[in-house]
C-alpha cells in the first residue's frame, strides 16, 4: 500500500453507506408525504438520489430507478448553471434540484 492509498475498514463503510441510502430514502419519504398528485403518492413514480461533486449517484432512494438515468445530464445542468457561484474549496457545498426538465429529451 502506497502512501496515497487509504484503507477503509469494512465496518465503516457500511456505516457510511447506510447513512446516504437512509439520507435518499428520507428524501423519498418526504417527496411522497408532500405529494398532491396520486401518481406520485400512490405508486411512487419518481426518484431520489445524492450525488457527488462529479455528478456520480452514490446513493438512491426506494422508488422507481427509472428516472435516475436522467441525473448525469441533471448534474450536468446544474453544474453549469451554479458555474462560479459555488467554491469548491467549501466541503459541504449543496445544491438542491425538484426537477429534471432541463435533463430530459422529447422526442
Amino acid at each position: 500500500m502506497t502512501s496515497t492509498e487509504r484503507r477503509i475498514d469494512p465496518i465503516t463503510l457500511e456505516i457510511i453507506k447506510n447513512a446516504l441510502s437512509s439520507v435518499a430514502d428520507e428524501m423519498a419519504l418526504v417527496l411522497m408525504r408532500s405529494a398532491y398528485s396520486p401518481v406520485v403518492r400512490d405508486s411512487m413514480d419518481y426518484s431520489t438520489a445524492l450525488c457527488d461533486h462529479e455528478g456520480a449517484v452514490i446513493a438512491q432512494g426506494l422508488t422507481l430507478a427509472v428516472q435516475l438515468g436522467a441525473f448525469p445530464d441533471a448534474m450536468f445542468h446544474l453544474k453549469q448553471q451554479y458555474a462560479g457561484r459555488m467554491q469548491p474549496t467549501f466541503p459541504c457545498s449543496t445544491c438542491l434540484s425538484a426537477g429534471l426538465f432541463r435533463a430530459c429529451c422529447w422526442g
